[in-house]
Order: C-alpha cells, then structure tokens, then sequence
C-alpha cells in the first residue's frame, strides 16, 4: 500500500512538471484526471500572478511577469489542443476517459487473444481482475486443453505454473477429491497429466 502511494504521488509529480502524456494512461493517472490536472497546473499560475506581490508590477527579462504567463498559456492551449486534433480518432479519448485499471483490463481482456488474457491473469494483481474473474475461468475452461494441445511459443511452463490453480479447470473436483492442499498451477497439471497418462495406457493395454 506505502510503495503504491509513493508510486503514485511520484507519477503525480513527475506529471506536474513535465506533461508527460503516458501519464495518462488508465495504469497510471487515467486521462481526465491527467487533463485536469493539466489545466489545473496552468490556471493556478494565472491565479498565483493576481495574488499580492512583493513589487507591484514585477519584471523579467524586460517584459512582465503577467504577459509572460498569458503568451505561456496561450501556447499550452494551443499546443495541447493541436495535440488532440492531430492525434488519431481511435485514441482520442484517451485525453479524457475516465476509465479505471479495472475497467481497463476488463475491456483488454475482451477484446485480446489468448496470449493477451494470459498475460492478463498471470501479470495483473487479481484485485483488479476479480470483478470479472468468473468470465476468466469460463474462458480457461474453454481454453486451457487447446493451449497444451497446441503449445504456442508464447505458452511456456513458467507461465502455466502461474496462473492460479483455483482458475484451471478440473483442479478444484481433483483437489477435493483427493483431499490434498492447493497446489500450485504446475503441481496440480503434473499430477492430473499424470493420470490421464495413465489412463491412456490402460486403456492401449
């Protein structure tokens, strides 16, 4: 909980001064809260110039202080709009969505292939994907014998043996069947191949 609070408020930082657009990723500060955050960053200048000064009309460099920050206003403005119109329609909303990590995912996860929703499962803390964990298991049940049939690159051992065991089908019915502990995901598909293995050369014998 601490580090994520460090984390955040580092990002927050970090955002404050520099604009960082990958900022406003919904992982990170999401995009309506990074806009504004943005805009709040801009007005709070104007806001801090009418406040009292120590000398009435200051000056920099020649110029005052309250038309330097309106010409830098003007070029933000103008610079984040043109940002926006030149972006691509489809990421757009980025700059205002209001999404959560939670909706994020979820929405990733419908929309991505096996090797995405994996990722998915064995990356994402399961507080964020809890929400929408019954379709996860409906998905693997559908999924995980196709995947060990066909082994794609992607799916290796190390990640097999991180996808929760309560979430693989059948471990659940073989576990309590057997009244063992919960194992995890690559000790419970080593005893169930095992037996299916098993299985198979009693019946070829």
């Amino acid at each position: 909980m601490l580090t994520s609070v460090i984390a955040r408020s580092i990002t927050k930082v970090l955002c404050d001064f520099t604009a960082m657009l990958h900022t406003r990723h919904p992982l990170e500060m999401g995009g309506f809260y990074w806009m504004v955050n943005m805009i709040y960053s801009q007005v709070s200048l104007l806001i801090v110039l009418q406040l009292p000064l120590r000398e009435p009309n200051p000056i920099f460099f020649g110029c005052d202080v309250h038309s330097i920050a309106c010409v830098l206003f003007g070029c933000w403005l103008f610079a984040i709009c043109s940002l926006i119109c030149s972006s691509n329609a489809e990421y757009r909303h980025t700059f205002y969505s209001t999404w959560t990590s939670k909706e994020f995912q979820k929405r990733r996860f419908a929309q991505g292939d096996d090797q995405t929703r994996l990722t998915i499962v064995t990356t994402v803390h399961r507080d964020i994907w809890k929400d929408f964990e019954g379709v996860i298991k409906e998905w693997l049940g559908k999924a995980w014998g196709p995947l060990h049939n066909e082994s794609p690159d992607w799916f290796t051992e190390r990640i097999s043996s991180r996808v929760p065991s309560d979430l693989i089908p059948y471990v659940e019915e073989v576990q309590t069947q057997r009244g063992e502990r919960k194992s995890t995901g690559k000790e419970v598909m080593l005893s169930i191949w095992k037996d299916i293995s098993g299985t198979a050369g009693d019946n070829l014998g």
